[in-house]
C-alpha cells in the first residue's frame, strides 16, 4: 500500500501505523491530541455508550469507535475512529482510517468538539462551585454530525434513552450506508441529511417510530440540506434556537439539547428535562432557570453534572428498592419489578429463574410503569404494538448486559441465531455463553428472547417453556403476514 501523507494540526503528535488489535489489517493515522486535566472519560464513554447507535459506534472497555461518513471540500469520505486515552500522559490517542485522510482536518476538527478536548475544566469549576467537586473535569460531549444528533432528540422525545437508541439503531440499518473493513460493531454509517429528505414518513413509521415524530424527522433533514439551519459548532446558538423552535415537532427541550451538542454551546440549560428538575429538586423549570442562571456561561455543564448526580441517586435507591406486582396475560399471569423507574423484570409464571417477592419488597398495582407495561403487553397481543416504549433496566454482568441489548435489536417478526449474536459482538466462540446470557434474561417479551433460535432454525430452550416462545413466534409471523402492527401512542405534547 502506498505511503499516507498526513497533515498534523498545530500542537498534534501524528503518525502513520498500522493496525492493532482493536483494527482490521489497513493503514490507520495515530493522532495524540492533548487535553487539560483533569478529564473524566470513564463518564464521557458511559454517555456515549449508552447513546451507541448500533453499528454506528461503540465502546469497547476505555475504548469509543465510530463509523464516519463526512463531506469535505466537494467529496463524501467514509471510514472510522477510534479514542483511547494514554494512561501515562494528558492525551487522547485517536486512530483514523485511512479512507478519511483526505478529510483530515474536518475529522480531527470534529474529535475535539466531540470529546470536548479545549475545555478549560477548572475554569468551570470555578463557576459551578459544588456542583462540580463530585466529578472533577466531566466533560461535554459533542457530536459528529449536526443533523444525526437532531435526529436523535427527536426520536428520543417522550420516551427512555434505550428506546431512542433502539429507533436510531434502526434508522441506521435502514437508511444508512454500509461500512466495510472498520473493526468489529462498525458495520454502517447514519444516514445524511440529504439522505433523509428523501425518505417518506410512513417509512419511518414501519420502524416504530410514532407518526408525528417521523414526519418532524424528514422536517427537520429538509432544513439541515437547504442549509436553512446549520448545526455546527460556531452557529450562532439564540439564532438557531429560534430557528429549531420553528421546525414541526420541536421544543425548546430539543432545541436547547440540540444547541448543547451539535453547537458544543456551553450555556444552554434545557430546563424542562425530567432528570434535570429531579436533579435540582425542583417542579417549576422557570424556577430551575432562575437558579441556574448562578451557573453561567456554563450552564451545559452544569446540565451535564445534574445528570450525573441524578445518576448516582438512582442507583443507590435501585440497590435498595423493589416494587412488583402482578397482570394477567394469554401467556399466564406475568411478574413485574422495577426499581422505582425502570423495569427490571417481566417474568412468565413457571418459567425458569423467576424470583419470589421477598420481605423487602413493595407490591404497588397503582405504579404508572406498571399500568403502562400492562397496556403495551396487551397491544402486543393483540398485533397492534411491534416495539415497546418502556424504560427496562436488567441487572446482570456486563457480558449479559450487552447480549440483551444486542437482542432487543432484533425486528418484531425476525429470528436470529446464538452465533450471530456471538459474531455481532465479536466473539463467534461464544455461542454458548451468549445463550446462557439469553436464559438469564429477566425481561422476557420486552427484551425478545424468543426471537433466538438454534443455528437450524430449531426452537432450542426457553426460559418460559417451548410452548410459550412458539406462541409469541407464531403470533409475530401471523401479525407481521398481515401487516406491520401500528406503534403509534398518543401524544400529549412536543
Amino acid at each position: 500500500m502506498p505511503c499516507l501523507i498526513a497533515t498534523c494540526l498545530p500542537g498534534d503528535d501524528c503518525t502513520r501505523y498500522p493496525s492493532t488489535r482493536a483494527t482490521p489489517a489497513v493503514d490507520a493515522l495515530k493522532f495524540d491530541l492533548a487535553y487539560r486535566p483533569p478529564f473524566d472519560w470513564t463518564a464521557l464513554c458511559l454517555f456515549l455508550g449508552r447513546r451507541a447507535i448500533g453499528g454506528v459506534e461503540t465502546v469497547d472497555g476505555d475504548t469509543y469507535y465510530r463509523a464516519l461518513r463526512l463531506d469535505y471540500q466537494g467529496a463524501t469520505y467514509a471510514g472510522w475512529i477510534s479514542a483511547t486515552p494514554s494512561p501515562t500522559e494528558p492525551v487522547l490517542t485517536l486512530w483514523i482510517s485511512a479512507s478519511l485522510a483526505p478529510a483530515l482536518q474536518s475529522v480531527l476538527k470534529r474529535a475535539k468538539h466531540v470529546f470536548d478536548l479545549s475545555c478549560d475544566p477548572e475554569t468551570v469549576a470555578a463557576v459551578l462551585g459544588d456542583l462540580a467537586t463530585r466529578h472533577p473535569g466531566l466533560r461535554l460531549p459533542g457530536a459528529w454530525d449536526g443533523f444525526e444528533l437532531l435526529a436523535r432528540a427527536i426520536l428520543g422525545q417522550q420516551v427512555t434513552v434505550q428506546a431512542a437508541r433502539t429507533f436510531a439503531t434502526r434508522l441506521a440499518q435502514i437508511f444508512g450506508e454500509p461500512l466495510a473493513g472498520a473493526p468489529t460493531g462498525l458495520t454502517v454509517t447514519f444516514p445524511s441529511a440529504t439522505r433523509m429528505t428523501e425518505v417518506r414518513p410512513e417509512e419511518i413509521q414501519a420502524l416504530g417510530v410514532v407518526g408525528s415524530r417521523a414526519r418532524a424527522l424528514v422536517g427537520a433533514a429538509q432544513a439541515i440540506a437547504s442549509k436553512e439551519i446549520v448545526l455546527e459548532p460556531g452557529s450562532d446558538p439564540k439564532r438557531t434556537l429560534v430557528a429549531l423552535r420553528r421546525l414541526h415537532g420541536v421544543g425548546d427541550w430539543t432545541a436547547q439539547y440540540v444547541a448543547m451538542r451539535a453547537l458544543s454551546w456551553p450555556d444552554a440549560f434545557p430546563a424542562t428535562d425530567h432528570g434535570v428538575l429531579r436533579a435540582m429538586d425542583e417542579k417549576d423549570p422557570r424556577r430551575a432557570r432562575a437558579r441556574a442562571a448562578s451557573w453561567a456561561p456554563w450552564r451545559s455543564y452544569a446540565v451535564m453534572h445534574l445528570w450525573q448526580m441524578l445518576e448516582g441517586r438512582c442507583k443507590k435507591e435501585r440497590m435498595r428498592m423493589t416494587v412488583y406486582s402482578y397482570i394477567d396475560s394469554p401467556l399466564g399471569r406475568v411478574l413485574l419489578t422495577s426499581d422505582g423507574d425502570s423495569l427490571t423484570g417481566l417474568h412468565l409464571e413457571g418459567q425458569k429463574h423467576e424470583p419470589q417477592p421477598d420481605n423487602d419488597w413493595t407490591r404497588d398495582d397503582a405504579l404508572l410503569l406498571f399500568a403502562a407495561t400492562a397496556t403495551q403487553l396487551a397491544e402486543y397481543f393483540a398485533g397492534t404494538r411491534s416495539s415497546f416504549d418502556l424504560p427496562v433496566a436488567p441487572m446482570g454482568t456486563p457480558f449479559q448486559q450487552e447480549v440483551w441489548r444486542l437482542l432487543q435489536e432484533i425486528p418484531y417478526g425476525a429470528r436470529i441465531s446464538y452465533g450471530d449474536i456471538a459474531r455481532e459482538m465479536g466473539r463467534p466462540q461464544a455461542a454458548r455463553a451468549v445463550g446462557a446470557a439469553v436464559g438469564r434474561n429477566p425481561v422476557s417479551i420486552i427484551v425478545p428472547c424468543h426471537r433466538v433460535v438454534g443455528s437450524d432454525g430449531s426452537l432450542t430452550g426457553y426460559a418460559g417453556g417451548l410452548e410459550r416462545k412458539t406462541t409469541l413466534l407464531e403470533l409475530e409471523r401471523r401479525h407481521t403476514q398481515a401487516g406491520s402492527p401500528q406503534t403509534d401512542p398518543p401524544q400529549t405534547g412536543s
